[in-house]
């Protein structure tokens, strides 16, 4: 079994300096577990789809899903507001592409990697209301997780910030390192900005590279 390494805050770049709170984790189910979730401060959730909520490879089966879906069902149930993040592509799903590429990339649930559908956000969007009706929900679906490598796209920047400036804690979940990343240039920016970089969280499972 992999071992689970505690690693409070660290720098994951180029520079040695404390930026933010770091850990792997082996499964979901863990998180909830840690801080900031066993304080009272609100907090807003970035999570990757793929790779954390959409797994492939041996862990993508009845089981590991369905315990998979529950740890997320508590994360949401925990957080004040969830981004969902990634690099998928959107795609008209009445257009004459999708009804081309449905065969092999549409399901019932959430359409695969690596495309995104209308409807496939609103069930996710559904399901996370159900979790937590009360919670603020956002997408970021784009190519721009991957300029992340060198700079997070404005947007999760944007967000990012107003959560710090209001003293929540931001939650990064994901599974690669190109996630941790996206975390180590948010928190220099909040650095830069004089915000608090201890309210910044990053959880990674390290399956997948993207």
């Amino acid at each position: 079994m992999e071992r689970t390494e505690n690693l409070p805050l660290v720098d994951f770049g180029f520079k040695k300096e404390v930026l933010f709170n770091a850990e792997k984790i082996n499964s979901l189910s863990e998180i909830t577990k840690r801080e900031p979730f066993l304080s009272e401060k609100k907090i807003v959730t970035i999570f990757d789809l793929d790779g954390v909520i959409f797994e492939l490879g041996k862990k993508n089966n009845y089981e590991d899903n369905f315990f998979r879906l529950l740890a997320f069902r508590d994360i949401i149930s925990k957080s004040n507001g969830v981004i969902y993040n990634s690099f998928r592509i959107n795609i008209d799903e009445n257009g004459d592409l999708w009804n081309i590429l449905k065969p092999v990339f549409g399901r019932k649930s959430v359409s695969r990697c690596p495309f995104m559908i209308e409807s496939s956000k609103n069930r996710l969007k559904s399901f996370t209301e159900k979790a937590n009706p009360d919670i603020e929900i956002k997408f970021n679906i784009s190519f721009e997780k991957i300029k992340g490598l060198f700079k997070p796209d404005g947007k999760i920047l944007s967000w990012s910030e107003k959560v710090l400036e209001h003293n929540k804690s931001l939650v990064f979940i994901g599974s690669s390192f190109v996630d941790l990343i996206v975390t180590e240039q948010v928190a220099k920016n909040a650095k830069q900005k004089g915000l608090n970089n201890e309210n910044i969280y990053s959880f990674n499972t390290g399956h997948r590279w993207i």
